[in-house]
């Protein structure tokens, strides 16, 4: 009777330590479970500093590209006038050569007149083409304004290469459009600037036009150079719509298919207007950037 009257007491013995016990767990669950929330955003807040930095590394450069192009294009502008006959035509082919040679990402420069036909370049197997139905001259005939850059959205050049042009309007006596003076960028030495933004192997990064067609991506992917990104929902329309100069991004990327942290920067001259901006996006793959901590 007595031995049966301990067992109560015994039990309460054995389940205080137990629900120590549980309770203790609980709490360093929570507290690990906690950890792992907070290193997971740190995470995330550190990569989408890092990456906002390297997008605006690529976007400090190409500003000061189009800073110097747009010097570059007036000084040939202003160069125009002495330019004429055949000694001109010499003396022009050779300045734009020399000029082309010492523009670090610029492929071509030419001059067209009002007509569309090239009349000087530093290539001279296109000087009389005619390129009036292309878009950079199209545009700036179209615009009219004479102290804008021109950007058109890439293109394959009548050479076979995938370029984008920058063009600025040539006036006339009274203001009026007589031609175009641009620029080609070379899209190798684009390719090694976003190159140089990539610290991890799941990385990419690609430049695009202001109005949607890519560029190109770094590493290269078959498809990619033309894409349009101007699509419902994908990076380049939100950022776009945002309205802001940049963005850092979750989800889908339209071009690829695959989860990533986007950052988006829209790049622009810091001294002249453009009629269109470029947009550059670096980004990391989801999977890859959380690797360490799922482990």
């Amino acid at each position: 009777m007595s031995t049966q009257g301990h067992k109560p007491h015994r039990r309460h013995e054995y389940l205080a330590p137990r629900l120590a016990l549980a309770a203790g767990l609980l709490i360093a669950g929570c507290f690990i479970g906690y950890s792992m929330y907070q290193q997971h955003g740190r995470i995330g807040q550190r990569e989408s500093e890092r990456l906002a930095i390297q997008a605006n590394v690529i976007n400090e450069n190409l500003g000061r590209q189009l800073d110097g192009i747009y010097l570059a294009l007036q000084g040939i502008r202003k160069e125009l006038p002495g330019w004429k006959g055949k000694s001109g035509t010499e003396l022009a082919n050779r300045h734009l050569r020399a000029l082309a040679d010492a523009m670090p990402g610029v492929r071509t420069i030419m001059i067209i007149d009002a007509a569309g036909s090239i009349t000087f370049c530093n290539r001279e197997q296109v000087i009389g083409q005619n390129v009036r139905y292309r878009e950079y001259f199209q545009a700036p005939l179209k615009g009219q304004k004479l102290s804008a850059l021109y950007i058109s959205p890439p293109f394959k050049t009548i050479l076979g290469n995938f370029v984008i042009s920058i063009g600025l309007i040539i006036p006339g006596p009274n203001g009026e459009f007589n031609g175009v003076v641009s620029a080609a960028l070379d899209p190798e030495y684009f390719r090694i600037l976003l190159g140089s933004v990539l610290y991890a192997p799941d990385m990419w990064a690609a430049l695009a036009h202001g109005d949607g067609r890519q560029f190109l991506m770094v590493p290269e992917r078959k498809g990619m150079a033309g894409l349009d990104l101007n699509r419902p929902g994908s990076f380049f329309t939100s950022h776009r719509e945002s309205g802001l100069e940049a963005n850092v991004m979750t989800g889908r990327v339209y071009a690829t298919g695959d989860e990533r942290m986007m950052a988006l920067r829209t790049i622009r001259s810091g001294t002249v207007a453009m009629d269109k901006p470029l947009v550059v996006a670096v980004g990391r793959n989801m999977s890859a950037l959380y690797a360490d901590w799922r482990r």
